[in-house]
């Protein structure tokens, strides 16, 4: 049993811890808000409670300090800091930020105060061994102990409720209707507080247990404890989710280029022979879709300009024909004679015309343009049927007239 609420106490410790570096980290480098730093403090409290809930921990810290049940003290201080920590942010939330931080300091008085009678009662109390899993089972008869566990149990429950109102309240609020994420991160917290108020809850029905002989229910309070661990997944979700907002912007685009590497893959590949050597990729850009479609432009277009003396003016003239039967306009008829332009080069790239026949470039003045016209050709010479259909013509057109010129003579 104790392992198993080692694995999962560590486990929401290690998720929580993730969320808290993630915080930190942002905090260090571009700065926050109250609120943010409301959030991070009120994570450090959650993870450092779930590490001192580990049992197996719990027994080797307390015989390196060597003071019996010690861990659970500070698991009890770091619980109400919690308590304190969410009431803050909810604090900061509803009220301006004059009034907040008044209310804050207030609160943390309070907290502060709340940990010096903890200690005192905690110091005046004897515990022979540590039991971490069912210290109010062990040790609520006497009543000092009753008094430590009262002390921090009342207040924190007030402050924890106050906190789960709090969120759903501000989750409700009109004017964060235009930021469905936001709605998202109270949710999260909302959740993540009530989580805790399972564990609160479970305390109460050991303390009860204990006082009125109810053994049969010592088994709620491990329960309820090693239940509220899972709520660091939405405490990590609510710290993550602003960051995730912040970099949907550069995961759509980055998704998005790398659409465009896939589509341009198959007509990059075909045109490589012509001069492999240009194709380059540098040093840790492997993975960025951004320097790999650039790159594929400017080889593209360094082999489109490389084959372009070889563009055969018949494949021209039947594509733009049959496209224009087919109901091809615009940029979609331009990209379908470039596409059969670009195979009649591939195919007979080894039979060089001796005239050169100038051609327009569509290379266009932007990036995104680029990207648009380059997207289209590929597709076209995947494709379509008028560049096979272009092709078999002009074949047909030069085979006719080798055999007229032939007959002439």
């Amino acid at each position: 049993m104790t392992s198993t609420f080692d694995v999962i106490f560590l486990t929401g410790a290690l998720v929580g811890g993730l969320a808290l570096t993630y915080k930190a980290i942002r905090l260090y480098r571009h700065g926050g808000h109250a609120r943010s730093w409301a959030l991070t403090i009120t994570i450090a409290y959650a993870v450092g409670t779930a590490v001192m809930s580990a049992p197996t921990f719990a027994v080797w810290f307390d015989e390196f300090v060597g003071i019996d049940s010690f861990s659970t003290l500070l698991e009890a201080c770091m619980e109400a800091g919690f308590a304190c920590g969410a009431l803050s942010l909810v604090t900061y939330w509803r009220y301006p930020l004059g009034r907040a931080c008044e209310l804050v300091w207030r609160f943390s008085k309070m907290f502060f105060g709340l940990v010096a009678v903890m200690v005192v009662l905690f110091a005046v109390s004897s515990f022979p061994g540590s039991h971490e899993v069912d210290f109010i089972s062990k040790y609520a008869h006497q009543p000092t102990v009753s008094a430590f566990v009262l002390v921090y149990l009342i207040p924190t429950t007030i402050a924890t409720a106050a906190s789960t109102r709090g969120c759903g309240r501000a989750a409700k609020d009109p004017a964060i209707a235009e930021f469905p994420w936001l709605r998202r991160v109270l949710r999260c917290l909302q959740i993540a507080v009530g989580f805790a108020m399972v564990h609160l809850v479970g305390e109460y029905v050991a303390l009860a247990a204990a006082w009125f002989g109810w053994h049969s229910l010592d088994w709620v309070s491990p329960v309820a404890s090693a239940a509220s661990a899972f709520g660091f997944i939405p405490g990590a979700l609510a710290a993550a989710l602003p960051g995730i907002e912040r970099l949907k912007p550069r995961l759509h685009l980055a998704w998005e280029r790398w659409q465009v590497f896939v589509l341009l893959r198959p007509l990059h590949r075909s045109l490589r022979f012509v001069n492999p050597e240009v194709v380059f990729v540098a040093r840790g850009k492997r993975f960025c879709p951004h320097h790999r479609v650039r790159r594929q432009l400017l080889e593209l277009s360094e082999w489109r300009w490389t084959l372009a003396p070889r563009f055969d003016p018949d494949v021209r003239a039947a594509a733009e024909r049959i496209g224009s039967i087919r109901g091809l306009t615009g940029a979609d008829l331009d990209a379908t004679v470039e596409a059969a332009q670009l195979r009649a080069a591939i195919n007979h790239s080894r039979k060089v015309s001796g005239t050169v026949y100038p051609e327009a470039t569509h290379d266009g003045s932007g990036l995104d343009s680029e990207y648009a016209w380059w997207v289209a050709v590929a597709h076209a010479f995947r494709n379509s049927s008028v560049v096979t259909a272009a092709l078999t013509e002009a074949r047909v057109h030069r085979v006719r007239g080798f055999l007229f010129t032939s007959s002439g003579r």
